[in-house]
């Protein structure tokens, strides 16, 4: 996953993807670690399985941080393989 940054003062400096299988109601959301990066990958995902994915920017670990979160994306991994790309632009 790629996405482009804010360079305004302030903005959020830190970011991870919650993501979850899309079509298990029950299904727990899992969270990636925080990157300074504008990308990430996402692994060990199932084969031909939808997932609901958002991205998070947040401007730090503390109980005070802001966090922003993406609109939720849906999206569907190929037969064969077990990552794969999206893009998060504004």
């Amino acid at each position: 996953m790629t996405w482009a940054t804010n360079d305004q003062i302030n903005a959020a400096s830190l970011f991870y993807v919650k993501y979850k299988k899309t079509d298990e109601v029950a299904a727990p959301w899992l969270r990636t670690a925080l990157t300074t990066d504008n990308f990430i990958s996402l692994t060990d995902l199932e084969r031909g399985t939808r997932y609901s994915v958002i991205l998070i920017a947040t401007t730090g670990t503390e109980i005070n941080s802001l966090e922003t979160e993406s609109d939720v994306e849906i999206l569907k991994t190929a037969g064969h393989g077990k990552s794969f790309e999206i893009n998060f632009l504004n």
